[in-house]
């Protein structure tokens, strides 16, 4: 009888056991086991393995035992043969294998299995065993062979993996970046729910798990700069690092940040490559909208500097207006704030150009229409106090400066001692040594002037055609500088804005919820009082309640100022509106009010906002005529409201007659969170801005130590 079986060794090796013996019905199981296991004994292939190869009888008892048997389990051949095959396996297993083995005998075929065995040390471990049967010539099977590896190390290995795959699972479902995993050889793609979502999918065939699902989303523009950047990591180790766009499910196209990491085989090449989008969209509009701010600056630095050293060229470098500008357009690149910006053109003009005097000035929308300086350098020693400046149609108000801004225009006075219209200040003028005077305005968007600079020269007729152009150029140039600082301030101020307001929406939230607390709790309280405790703690109790309510107030005017609502524009006569939010105000019995309402105006607006506005002024206005304590009044307390128009605009005027707004102040009462008093958040006239701008309207405030202070509400007709 001829028995054969072959197995493949742990390096894929394949071995034979050939035994040969001859069958006789006559023997007896003992003799054919005494021959099977003589054979098995001697067969030297089996003890080069260096796994176990072990063999039973059809009892289960061992016949055969290799050295990688004895290595592995620790007993000797001379300890486990004959005994059976069961001790090798914990107790819990030996009716598997007995199930096992009557499976091989009925079926005739081999199988593998992951088990646990045992060595002598009593050490459990897990092995993948391979059972197979053997059988003489004619087929009949008279005994099994089993091949075993230790594999507890890569048990171990699959468990640490399946618990960094559950740990990757719960981070990539926490995560607010998109996950995605792509597998370069079958060119797979694995998106998380969150990277779907970003871009508006919920369903898997909506968007595909192929690396087609996220190529067709790209941005035209951005398609091969992302490509470019995925084979450049691949092929060259170049770190992926990108921002693109990618189409929503919308068709909307929003920026996203992606970023990854590819894993190499042996030999360097990518097999896959993971990462991660993240959405950056609203910042990258931010940045967008500022670099394309900075990038017209520069080019318009760029070209005038181009322009500017060009004429130079040609003469000869010897015109001190060049230098003027071209210093000025230097200042502009590098500014960051619009008061340093005007502080070193004045600057320039004085020093480089050898003027005399230079000075920028605001037109303020008050009664008188000041002219307030902003910034100034050169010789004046007190001339610029006491201009008196204003731009209405006056005498006062015809220098070049008043003019200037009045009409938009540029103004010169060629001689100053001649010109008629320099009269109010010519003395003052002549004993400075200025001979000369010219006012540039600086133009809105609209074309309408908002400021003016104005240069003094030493000597009359000092400012030729070609010298205008330049300084008018200079001052386009300034203005467009000026507008770009503060488009920059406003995109810087409302990114602020979003965030604390995400931050106020959070924190009012949890402050509310206590708060009804509070009130709750006073109103149980104030109903359980009685007698001698209910007046005793009354006072209290009322003070409680008030402080909840102001609470109260603070958030919600935080909250109004730092989110967006909607606009309900409606056509609203508003001397009628004024009427009724006098007739709604309770005002204080102290202070007389007088109202004249005459614009006979008709405007679009969101009626609750601008009555708003009116009640955060008024309120304003009556915390600024308190009353004595003494019940006696310094001077009459008393408010006018009125209203009226010109060919542009249509305005409310609230007019008090406190003490007035400090000059230091005065530039500082439109910034949140800014107040004088010592109650208040500070939001009220920032709210009233607000609001004002986003009606493309605008808020004045004029103010006097002995007239109080007036505030203006102009609209656009």
């Amino acid at each position: 009888m001829g028995i054969k079986t072959a197995k493949n060794t742990k390096d894929g090796n394949s071995y034979q056991l050939n035994v040969s013996m001859h069958k006789d019905i006559n023997n007896n199981n003992s003799q054919i086991k005494t021959r099977l296991e003589s054979l098995l004994r001697s067969n030297y292939v089996i003890d080069q393995i260096h796994d176990a190869v072990i063999a039973t009888d059809l009892n289960g008892d061992i016949i055969a035992w290799n050295k990688g048997a004895e290595h592995q389990l620790g007993y000797t051949s001379s300890e486990v043969l004959d005994t059976p095959i069961y001790r090798l396996y914990p107790e819990e297993r030996h009716g598997y294998l007995t199930a096992d083995v009557l499976d091989i005998l009925h079926r005739n075929k081999s199988f593998e299995i992951e088990a646990t065995m045992r060595r002598k040390s009593g050490e459990v471990f897990f092995a993948l065993t391979s059972i197979s049967p053997l059988a003489d010539e004619t087929g009949e099977v008279i005994g099994i062979i089993s091949y075993s590896l230790d594999i507890s190390e890569r048990k171990i290995i699959e468990q640490s993996l399946k618990e960094s795959e559950e740990r990757l699972k719960l981070a990539i479902a926490g995560a607010d970046d998109g996950i995605w995993d792509w597998d370069v050889r079958t060119n797979t793609v694995y998106y998380s729910s969150r990277f779907k979502a970003l871009i508006g999918y919920t369903e898997e065939e909506e968007f595909p798990d192929i690396l087609n699902s996220f190529v067709d989303h790209l941005h035209p523009d951005d398609y091969e700069d992302a490509l470019n950047a995925i084979n450049n990591h691949l092929d060259n180790h170049v770190p992926y690092d990108i921002e693109y766009r990618l189409r929503t499910k919308s068709g909307k196209y929003c920026w996203f940040r992606a970023r990854g990491q590819a894993l190499r085989d042996d030999n360097g090449k990518a097999t896959r490559m993971s990462g991660s989008i993240r959405d950056i969209d609203d910042k990258k509009k931010v940045e967008i909208e500022l670099a394309q701010y900075q990038n017209r600056l520069e080019e318009l630095v760029h070209n005038r500097t181009a322009d500017l050293e060009q004429a130079r060229a040609n003469l000869l470098k010897s015109n001190l207006s060049l230098k003027v500008l071209s210093q000025s357009n230097h200042a502009l690149i590098h500014a960051t704030d619009e008061q340093d910006l005007l502080d070193e053109i004045c600057r320039i003009i004085v020093e480089v150009g050898n003027y005399k005097l230079a000075w920028v000035g605001y037109a303020l929308h008050d009664k008188n229409k000041t002219i307030q300086t902003i910034a100034q350098c050169g010789y004046e020693k007190g001339y610029i106090k006491n201009l008196n400046l204003t731009w209405r149609d006056t005498k006062q108000g015809q220098g070049p400066a008043g003019t200037a801004l009045r009409t938009s225009n540029f103004s010169l006075v060629s001689y100053t001692m001649t010109d008629p219209r320099f009269v109010p200040w010519r003395d003052e003028a002549i004993k400075r040594g200025y001979g000369s005077v010219a006012s540039f305005p600086l133009l809105d968007e609209s074309k309408k002037a908002f400021g003016v600079l104005t240069i003094y020269a030493p000597n009359v007729n000092s400012f030729d055609e070609e010298e205008i152009d330049l300084l008018t150029e200079l001052t386009n140039n300034m203005t467009y500088g000026i507008m770009a600082l503060r488009t920059k301030k406003e995109l810087i101020q409302k990114e602020r804005l979003a965030v604390l307001g995400k931050i106020i929406a959070t924190v009012s939230h949890e402050l509310r919820n206590p708060l009804g607390t509070i009130r709750t709790s006073l109103y149980t309280i104030s109903q359980k009082l009685t007698g001698k405790n209910q007046n005793r703690l009354e006072k209290q109790i009322n003070r409680a309640e008030r402080n909840v309510l102001r609470c109260d107030t603070i958030i919600e005017e935080l909250l109004d100022f730092t989110r967006s609502s909607e606009f309900y524009l409606e056509e609203t006569f508003l001397d009628d509106l004024c009427n009724e939010v006098i007739n709604e105000y309770a005002f204080p019995e102290y202070i007389e009010i007088s109202k004249k309402l005459s614009s006979g105006a008709t405007v679009k607006i969101d009626k609750e906002k601008i009555r708003r506005c009116l009640i955060n002024i008024i309120n304003n206005a009556c915390q600024a005529m308190p009353q004595s304590e003494d019940n006696e009044l310094v001077r009459p307390l008393k408010l006018i409201i009125s209203s009226g128009r010109s060919d542009a605009d249509v305005w409310i005027a609230i007019n008090d007659t406190g003490p007035g707004i400090p000059d230091k102040e005065i530039d500082k009462i439109f910034e949140p969170l800014y107040s004088t008093k010592t109650y208040g958040i500070g939001l009220g006239l920032p709210i009233v801005k607000q609001i004002m701008e986003q009606h493309s309207g605008r808020v004045s405030i004029s103010t006097h130590t002995t007239e109080g202070a007036c505030v203006k509400l102009w609209f656009p007709l």
